[in-house]
């Protein structure tokens, strides 16, 4: 019996011992290849576009966020338009301090005040929370939306140990810091993601049929369109935190392709222009959805600044960053109460040129939704 007992004890040993060994090799992987960019390093990871970041994002982001020990200034907030194109990276290059972008897609309009509460408990110190705003998450059928469906955040400062456990430790996290590592290898570009949360650039030759399928899908939105006086309420609630916190509060509408502008315009022109002036009411706005030289770029498989007709690329995103930190004023108008209303007429004018010398694309347009 004890002869068996001591097989049985060092058997034991050895299975404990290769489980030990796994788990520190899965950490280290997740640390270096760091497939959710989650972690704040300079190792190999640091370099990598990574196909898998957005994966659980909204689990990842926060503890990302509760990891980063640097001092930020800056907090970007909103849908997908806003976690593809805004770069940290480059407003640390443009202001010497550090942001972090915790946008993410499918937000919903409640989404952004729970970003702010549990913001300011993780990191007391930001001075300037950037709101970005998109016309078709405030209808009603939008924040309607389930309340199971908001972002996991958990409500103390302290990371917990299963956040921890899913950092490092996680079989997912394994397997995605495998896939990244095998893509980055075989020069994989497609739907990849750059290290700052940007989306990769690449010549798509399918670029026309992802256009198409946006004017399908907002065209659905913009049809079921019912506007909704608690998206407003909650950007005034916004706004009111920010003042008691000594934080800056901005308001920036995203840009998108003309063609999805024209789409608004056609289907809710009025309820477009009445969002536009609500939107003022509650403080000024950076306005970077109208027709420019960049919003109406030609459709094309290498687009620099769009990826589809309602996501726009870093670039275009760079310009935005460029505006808001007061570094370059050619892109963007800053609409307030007593200017609204010339902008939005500006703006329809500007339309029509275009709707006039691009019959091509307008035929295209209505032919595909």
């Amino acid at each position: 019996m004890k002869l068996e007992y001591k097989i049985y004890k060092k058997f034991n040993k050895k299975i404990v011992g290769i489980i030990a060994v796994i788990i520190v090799i899965i950490g280290i992987l997740n640390y270096v290849i760091n497939p959710f960019n989650i972690f704040n390093n300079n190792l190999i990871g640091s370099k990598m576009l990574k196909p898998k970041a957005k994966m659980q994002e909204r689990y990842t982001k926060f503890i990302s966020f509760k990891l980063d020990k640097r001092e930020i200034d800056g907090v970007f907030t909103g849908t997908s338009r806003v976690d593809l194109s805004l770069s940290k990276d480059y407003y640390k290059q443009l202001t010497s301090k550090n942001a972090e972008n915790l946008a993410m897609g499918g937000f919903l309009i409640y989404e952004y005040l729970d970003i702010f509460k549990k913001m300011i408990i993780i990191h007391p110190e930001v001075k300037n929370f950037y709101v970005g705003v998109d016309f078709a998450t405030f209808s009603k059928n939008k924040t309607d939306k389930n309340e199971y469906t908001r972002f996991s955040i958990t409500p103390v400062k302290k990371l917990l140990p299963e956040e921890i456990g899913f950092a490092l430790f996680s079989a997912k996290g394994a397997y995605c810091s495998i896939w990244t590592a095998i893509k980055n290898m075989m020069g994989i570009e497609k739907r990849m993601f750059n290290p700052d949360g940007t989306r990769h650039m690449y010549v798509e030759p399918r670029t026309a049929y992802y256009f198409i399928d946006a004017f399908r899908e907002y065209k659905e939105n913009y049809e079921n369109y019912i506007p909704d006086e608690k998206g407003m309420q909650i950007l005034k609630e916004l706004k009111t935190l920010c003042d008691e916190q000594g934080i800056n509060f901005y308001i920036f509408i995203m840009p998108t392709h003309i063609t999805d502008e024209y789409l608004i315009n056609k289907m809710r022109p009025n309820e477009y222009a009445q969002w536009k002036k609500d939107l003022t009411k509650i403080s000024k706005v950076y306005d970077f959805q109208y027709p420019s030289e960049y919003t109406t770029e030609d459709i094309s498989p290498d687009m620099k600044y769009f990826f589809e007709a309602s996501h726009s690329t870093y670039l275009l995103g760079n310009k935005i960053l460029e505006r808001l930190t007061e570094k370059n004023n050619d892109f963007g108008h800053l609409l307030e109460k007593n200017n609204v209303s010339d902008y939005i007429e500006k703006d329809k004018i500007l339309l029509n040129e275009y709707i006039k010398t691009h019959p091509q694309v307008i035929k295209w347009v209505e032919e595909n939704i």
